[in-house]
């Protein structure tokens, strides 16, 4: 964990806790998280020495708003001006993490072989909040190795449903008996 990433991360933290914003900022950094992740060419963008700052927070301002990204595009800024953009995906996943701790919510992973319907996540939500007794976001991700069923991820605790398990546990089942 970098220490400079965790310092920005606290700082969110306590902002949104400040402005009773905690849901708004959780959602927010997850939102930015899909952008970096998807677009390397806007951190890219940003760590380019040729183009100067002001063109750099040109564009911080026109695709994260203030009336929409509330401060991130503050932070943003301010990370520029340090020189601290390669510590972006680290801050960003710093943030979520401690804002999630402040929900009293946790996220998950679904991998399932097949595209899962709007419908089945939600129960899966469902059925995996009660069972944690706090609630639970699950994000979907296609695994076709896993043949069948699903496996949901949460933290450090691993739900295995999926044909892939069941038959290593035949498999192992089977050996035991065979020796």
């Amino acid at each position: 964990m970098d220490a400079v990433a965790s310092r920005y991360a606290l700082a969110i933290s306590k902002i949104a806790s400040e402005q009773s914003a905690l849901k708004a900022y959780f959602s927010l950094f997850k939102e930015l998280k899909d952008i970096i992740i998807n677009n390397d060419l806007f951190l890219k963008f940003l760590g380019n020495e040729f183009y100067g700052p002001a063109d750099k927070e040109q564009l911080i301002d026109r695709v994260f708003p203030v009336a929409t990204w509330l401060l991130i595009p503050s932070l943003l800024k301010v990370m520029l001006a340090y020189r601290r953009m390669t510590l972006l995906p680290l801050v960003i996943d710093q943030s979520i993490l401690m804002l999630q701790d402040l929900l009293k919510q946790q996220e998950g992973l679904i991998y399932s072989a097949f595209p899962l319907t709007k419908q089945q996540i939600e129960d899966l939500q469902t059925v995996m909040s009660d069972h944690l007794k706090q609630p639970v976001t699950l994000s979907a991700v296609i695994d076709a190795k896993i043949l069948g069923g699903f496996r949901i991820d949460i933290g450090d605790k691993v739900f295995d449903a999926s044909v892939l398990n069941q038959l290593a546990s035949l498999k192992q089942m089977l050996l035991k008996r065979g020796s």
